[in-house]
């Protein structure tokens, strides 16, 4: 422990300057509602994105993260079992998808499947937080990228339980191929027409995604996690607490394996261990219950992704008996 946060210290410093990430969008002008794949349970679908977009003369492409475009304000979802798909495709970007999966998909691969908490804001453009990175390789000038996303458990968080929503922002020009309760059982074909979501693909760069639910503190103000930018070699990277209580201990921890745990059967409702933790750096918050721990990304580290989060000693947190709450959780996507 020692030697990781003599590591951790040595990462600090004071200025830095931060450049814009690379997202292409398959559209970046949502035209309404009503979109997959991040809905509904039992969802199953498809899209395709125009692999010239992506990348130049048939050069392999990494996918760090997808970007999504939120309907509703403060939407926060649990994915129990979410699997995401990617692959490379002769399938049209412009035109009717097949009635037929593996037609419009024919050799996916399994980026992530597990559990995923994605936070989602009106209007606003935010990371997911891929677990795993996906290399976009085409070999043919006409290759392009099928996402598929299959919906295995879901509910919202906070603004009901619900398993059945819409959120995302809907496109007028991508096509899509989905069937709804396709999960039920067997394996029905697809329905396919237009108004696909609206996605962004992060490409090489890293992100800083908050996603998750978040514990109330003493204060009853809700504990969260934000980072000054996203992260980038060489450069300046400070991660925040806000709303926690005035002059508690807190512990900024990191991990790499997610497996979110809800602590309200120890005592501490709305707070969850989102990872497992490895290493923590300790601070105090000051009188508006914040922290900041500001970290230099070494220039080495380019690929890799890494979880953190706050946790805080606060006796009087909202409904709590244990006296610990935690923010929600941020992915940290190193890139170039």
């Amino acid at each position: 422990m020692k030697a990781s946060l003599t590591v951790l210290a040595s990462l600090i410093t004071l200025s830095s300057v931060f450049a814009q990430q690379n997202i292409v969008y398959n559209d970046p002008n949502p035209a309404g509602g009503n979109a997959f794949p991040f809905g509904s349970e039992g969802i199953r679908y498809q899209s395709v994105m125009e692999g010239a977009k992506l990348t130049q003369a048939l050069v392999p492409v990494v996918v760090r993260d997808l970007f999504v475009y939120g309907r509703s304000n403060g939407l926060l979802c649990s994915y129990e079992d979410i699997e995401i798909r990617m692959g490379v495709t002769s399938a049209p970007h412009n035109a009717m998808l097949a009635t037929d999966w593996a037609t419009n998909n024919p050799n996916p691969t399994t980026v992530y499947r597990g559990p995923l908490a994605i936070n989602f804001q009106a209007n606003v453009w935010s990371g997911i937080g891929l677990p795993v990175p996906y290399t976009f390789i085409p070999t043919a000038a006409t290759d392009n990228l099928c996402l598929e996303v299959i919906v295995h458990s879901a509910k919202k968080m906070v603004t009901g339980t619900s398993s059945n929503f819409y959120f995302a922002g809907a496109s007028s020009t991508v096509f899509r191929a989905f069937r709804y309760k396709w999960t039920a059982g067997g394996n029905p074909p697809p329905m396919t027409g237009a108004a696909g979501q609206c996605v962004g693909f992060l490409l090489n760069n890293g992100n800083f995604a908050v996603h998750g639910q978040y514990g109330i503190s003493s204060a009853a103000t809700k504990v969260e996690i934000s980072g000054s930018t996203y992260p980038q070699p060489g450069k300046l990277l400070t991660i925040n607490l806000t709303g926690g209580g005035p002059y508690r201990t807190s512990f900024l921890a990191f991990g790499f394996t997610y497996a979110p745990f809800d602590m309200t059967v120890m005592g501490a409702p709305r707070s969850n261990i989102w990872f497992n933790p490895l290493i923590s750096v300790a601070t105090v918050s000051d009188a508006n219950g914040a922290a900041a721990i500001p970290l230099v990304i070494p220039t080495t580290l380019t690929t890799g992704t890494v979880f953190a989060q706050w946790y805080q000693v606060d006796p009087g947190a909202y409904q709590n008996t244990l006296g610990l709450v935690t923010s929600d959780c941020a992915t940290i996507i190193f890139g170039q």
